[in-house]
């Protein structure tokens, strides 16, 4: 199997709206809009204050680029969804495509002030890497799978089979699972077979942008990466 990393970091987005998630906007891109024109939205908008409601502090898991969680990866969720926020303001955080034959290394670091934890559906894992309270297992150092404190990390290991082909969610799996996951924690995970996912779109970075990542993860190489 080819193992494969992937770095994820649980982070807040402070005053999220899930209708009008970004404040700086230009065309095409609309939101507060109804497009079932409910009642009290005839016009197609949704009223300042039901968008200012809506607003709370959501919680994401952020991928990233490199073991030390400096270069936040910048690709859009969907290609040709023309309203999707910036990474910096979208919920959810991420979605992982993965094929048969892949062992992903999934480090998690929790940037939040509460524990969470990384719980995923579909693919073949062993106890240490379910992460569902309270049934996770505890490292020497105290730290556990189910319950990654404010600071720490854990290592989720999971095999991709020809059985998982479709898409999976995962989710934190802490003690108040309803109400973080309605914050935003949660995300999706794709397993598509070899040729569909060779021809995944790419989405090509600034020259300036793609230089100065290649600087960093280079200056990176070698680095030990704290598990």
């Amino acid at each position: 199997m080819a193992t494969r990393n992937v770095y994820l970091k649980i982070e807040r987005i402070p005053d999220y709206s899930p209708v009008a998630p970004d404040i700086h906007v230009s065309p095409p891109i609309v939101y507060a809009r109804d497009c079932m024109r409910n009642m009290g939205h005839e016009d197609g908008k949704i009223p300042d204050d039901e968008v200012a409601a809506r607003r709370l502090t959501a919680l994401i898991y952020r991928e990233y680029l490199d073991s030390q969680y400096l270069v936040p990866k910048p690709d859009k969720l969907i290609a040709a969804d023309v309203n999707e926020p910036p990474f910096t303001r979208r919920v959810p955080g991420t979605v992982i495509y993965a094929r048969p034959g892949d062992r992903l290394r999934i480090h998690v670091k929790n940037g939040d002030v509460q524990p969470h934890s990384f719980h995923l559906h579909g693919l073949r894992y062993g106890i240490d890497s379910d992460g569902s309270w309270p049934f996770g297992t505890q490292s020497d150092d105290g730290r556990r799978s189910d319950e990654i404190c404010p600071g720490q990390t854990w290592t989720y290991t999971f095999e991709v089979t020809e059985e998982s082909i479709g898409a999976w969610p995962f989710h934190d799996h802490y003690r108040n699972i309803g109400a973080d996951v309605n914050r935003g924690l949660f995300g999706g995970l794709v397993v598509l077979r070899e040729k569909e996912h060779e021809h995944l779109p790419r989405f090509p970075y600034p020259p300036e942008f793609e230089k100065r990542v290649q600087e960093i993860l280079k200056q990176l190489e070698g680095r030990p990466h704290k598990p």
